[in-house]
């Protein structure tokens, strides 16, 4: 089955930036909220800029986003929320295959807050050269990752180890996630390379045609699917029991042939482009919490 192809640039990057949006929004109420200290700037200027991203006198674009948020950079870097804005440049600079301007913003926050923002920023420093860096950048996500969900509680996490990485399998308390996820089988290599996923669900993603085993009434249906960088696949819609051996071994054989060629090793980009991943939540789940 061939892979479907991934989003369009356009698309990719405007959800990339309005869920970065998201996050600088709650995080601005939430600091201001004790905010005493006079300042040139006020929140007024924070919700201008934010709706100058949001609704944007021109075409939305990479360049419109980065000139916006380097105005309020220019106008405000005290504000708190000036860490959000230079990862917005950040990602900004990401997607107009400008590594090293990515960094000069990237390196001056604080602390990337988002799963998005790690891996912009880790794609950047491989675009430099920066591979150990950028590998580690990807090791710090995986770690945070699996503290927050196994300080949540409400999955069953096991990792087994291979000589080319780990596998890393989830299974949920409750048997079904708010998404409609049961179950994800992570690959996370040990050397270069990006992480990859099989979850099964019951809402499957895209608009797809799936194989058919056997007929199935709808209300029973799982689709099996499989996420990389840039591509997603569907392996299957099938009636089965998420934690049966046979499909516990189907997920781990899957995914160990993906630890011998991950991403970031194969299917690297022209030296002109920067190779970002399109879906990182996709690949490392997300805590619901």
């Amino acid at each position: 089955m061939s892979l479907l192809t991934s989003r369009p640039r356009l698309k990719r990057y405007i959800g990339a930036v309005i869920a970065t949006f998201v996050t600088t929004w709650i995080a601005a109420h939430n600091l201001a909220r004790g905010e005493e200290v006079e300042q040139a700037c006020s929140r007024d200027d924070v919700a201008i800029w934010h709706l100058a991203l949001l609704e944007p006198e021109s075409a939305p674009s990479p360049q419109t986003t980065l000139e916006t948020t380097l105005a309020f950079l220019e106008a405000c870097p005290d504000r708190p929320e000036a860490d959000q804005a230079l990862a917005i440049a950040g990602m900004a600079s990401v997607e107009l295959d400008d590594a090293e301007g990515a960094l000069s913003y990237f390196e001056r926050v604080g602390e990337l807050s988002t799963l998005r923002q790690g891996f912009y920023y880790a794609a950047a420093l491989l675009a430099v050269g920066r591979t150990d860096e950028a590998w580690e950048e990807r090791d710090r996500l995986v770690s945070i990752w699996l503290e927050t969900l196994a300080s949540e509680g409400t999955s069953d996490i096991s990792i087994r180890t291979t000589d080319t990485g780990r596998l890393v399998r989830l299974m949920f308390a409750e048997g079904e996630r708010l998404d409609g996820v049961q179950a994800t089988w992570i690959a996370l290599p040990n050397e270069a390379g990006w992480p990859a996923s099989i979850r099964i669900s019951r809402q499957g993603v895209g608009r797809f045609k799936p194989i058919m085993f056997e007929p199935i009434a709808q209300d029973e249906t799982l689709f099996v699917e499989l996420y990389r960088c840039r591509s997603r696949r569907l392996l299957a819609r099938v009636l089965a029991d998420p934690e049966s051996a046979e499909t516990d071994a189907n997920a781990y054989a899957a995914l160990t042939a993906y630890l011998n060629a991950p991403d970031g090793v194969t299917n690297t980009p022209t030296e002109s482009e920067i190779y970002t991943c399109v879906w990182p939540d996709r690949l490392l789940l997300p805590a619901e919490g």
